[in-house]
């Protein structure tokens, strides 16, 4: 097993030797995630014929959560805020709530 196997997924993000190269496999998912994020707004509009917008978009935020629940579960990834999250989470909640006028 290779030392960045057994490695804790903050410490492999913090590495000082600079960028890794991207990887065909890697390259491939980047660019069929940014597919299906292009899409969404067509996926949306489509929706729209059978669906209304409040729909859409709770099923929306569920399949999100689900996926992502399930993706820090695979990869046991904490979901839970620490200190230091705190601050940040609290001004991207501000801005999420406030409306402008």
């Amino acid at each position: 097993m290779t030392e960045e196997a057994i490695t804790p997924a903050p410490e492999r993000l913090q590495r000082a030797d600079g960028p890794r190269q991207l990887i065909p496999p890697a390259t491939g998912f980047a660019v069929f995630l940014a597919a299906l994020w292009g899409g969404n707004a067509l996926a949306v509009k489509a929706g729209l014929d059978d669906a209304p917008p409040l729909r859409l978009a709770w099923m929306r935020f569920v399949i999100g959560g689900v996926v992502t629940a399930v993706w820090a579960f695979w990869t046991k990834q904490p979901i839970r805020l620490t200190r230091s999250e705190l601050r940040p989470f609290g001004w991207l909640a501000l801005l999420s709530v406030t409306r402008s006028r």
